[in-house]
């Protein structure tokens, strides 16, 4: 199975994305596509399931932003 992973904080565009990505599905293997709205939510997260293939993740988050947050997943899930 093909996990996904959207770190994106406008909710408009995060649900755009995760609906796009569930489309990638077709007839092969199925496709699990989750997201987070901060960087606190996305480290809960990957705290739980770290198995995820791809993190789509924004430049320019609230708090902690992404490249600080990219920073940090690089060093708790080098695998992803």
């Amino acid at each position: 199975m093909l996990k996904l992973f959207v770190v994106e904080d406008h909710a408009l565009v995060r649900e755009g994305l995760m609906q796009a990505l569930q489309t990638l599905a077709g007839d092969g293997e199925p496709v699990e596509v989750r997201g987070a709205a901060s960087a606190e939510a996305a480290l809960a997260l990957l705290g739980e399931d770290a198995d995820v293939d791809l993190i789509r993740l924004a430049v320019m988050l609230p708090g902690t932003g992404g490249l600080a947050l990219l920073g940090a997943l690089r060093k708790r899930h080098p695998d992803v």
